[in-house]
C-alpha cells in the first residue's frame, strides 16, 4: 500500500496525527474505511450523515473528509 499524506496541515504540532473525517451512512462501509486510515497513522473521526458531518466540522474542522457522495440525507 502506498503512504497516504494530507496537505495543507502544517500548522500542526509536530507529531500530532493528521485528522480524517469519514461521513458515510452505512456502518460496515465506513468501519472499513476507518480501519485502512487507522492503519496508516491517521487520527479518524467518523459521522453517519450531513447534519452530524457540518456539526463535527464546525466544533473541529478536519484536515480531510471521506465523503460518500450519495448519502440519503
Amino acid at each position: 500500500m502506498s503512504e497516504v499524506e494530507v496537505s495543507g496541515a502544517g500548522d500542526r504540532a509536530p507529531g500530532t496525527r493528521s485528522r480524517v473525517l469519514v461521513v458515510e451512512d452505512e456502518p460496515h462501509v465506513r468501519f472499513g474505511i476507518r480501519r485502512y486510515l487507522a492503519a496508516q497513522g491517521l487520527s479518524v473521526d467518523e459521522v453517519d450523515g450531513c447534519d452530524a458531518a457540518l456539526d463535527r466540522c464546525a466544533e473541529q474542522p478536519p484536515d480531510a473528509l471521506v465523503l460518500d457522495w450519495r448519502l440519503p440525507d
